[in-house]
């Protein structure tokens, strides 16, 4: 957003509905991917992580 706010330097004061500007949209989308992001990586991780490391904890405790 630094490098927006140097090229069009009244571009994040944009209003864009109401009060709201374009600065403020940009963060909360930044938010929302930024969650988003998080929820896939914890869902692929248990998926295919832990599964693994339940294998591997039951073959060493069979030993």
């Amino acid at each position: 957003m630094a490098g927006l706010n140097l090229i069009f330097p009244d571009a994040l004061a944009t209003p864009v509905v109401g009060r709201i500007t374009l600065g403020i949209a940009l963060i909360g989308l930044y938010g929302a991917v930024l969650i988003a992001s998080a929820i896939w990586y914890d869902r692929a991780f248990a998926t295919r992580c832990d599964q693994m490391s339940t294998g591997l904890t039951s073959v060493e405790e069979r030993r």
